[in-house]
């Protein structure tokens, strides 16, 4: 489990803590979504359109966090060994 914990930060080129509070905030941001798409769900005047923004700004951090990770791996150099032997 550690192992498979620690691949995962080198994966996304965080320390523990860097991915914990970035875990705490996006998780809080998607609790706000959820109580606002209730809301709205109870009252449609309320939050018209502010949960779906909310999502949607949450989709485009994940994708530039992704394009980050993808660019930081092109850079690294490849331990592939080759098979020619």
């Amino acid at each position: 489990m550690i192992k498979t914990c620690k691949d995962h930060l080198d994966s996304v080129n965080e320390s523990y803590l860097q991915h914990l509070i970035f875990a705490f905030k996006f998780g809080g941001r998607c609790l706000k979504a959820g109580l606002m798409a209730i809301l709205h769900g109870i009252c449609p005047a309320f939050c018209k359109t502010a949960a779906s923004d909310e999502v949607k700004d949450l989709y485009a951090l994940l994708c530039a966090c992704r394009a980050q990770k993808e660019k930081n791996d092109a850079a690294k150099p490849s331990t592939a060994q080759s098979d020619n032997a």
